[in-house]
């Protein structure tokens, strides 16, 4: 889902929804959210140092 270097916002959407079937209380979702998070604030800074 990630592996392109230019992500779309769809591309996080459907990962949210992903994280979204995942138990509240699972590890696995705070862990994933964490780095969906940081992927979002890497590729927003990346798009606000280009414009």
């Amino acid at each position: 889902m990630f592996k392109a270097k230019q992500f779309e916002a769809e591309v996080f959407d459907r990962a949210e929804q992903l994280l979204d079937e995942l138990r509240p209380e699972s590890p696995l979702r705070h862990r994933l959210s964490g780095e969906l998070d940081e992927l979002r604030r890497i590729h927003e800074n990346k798009h606000s140092i280009r414009a």
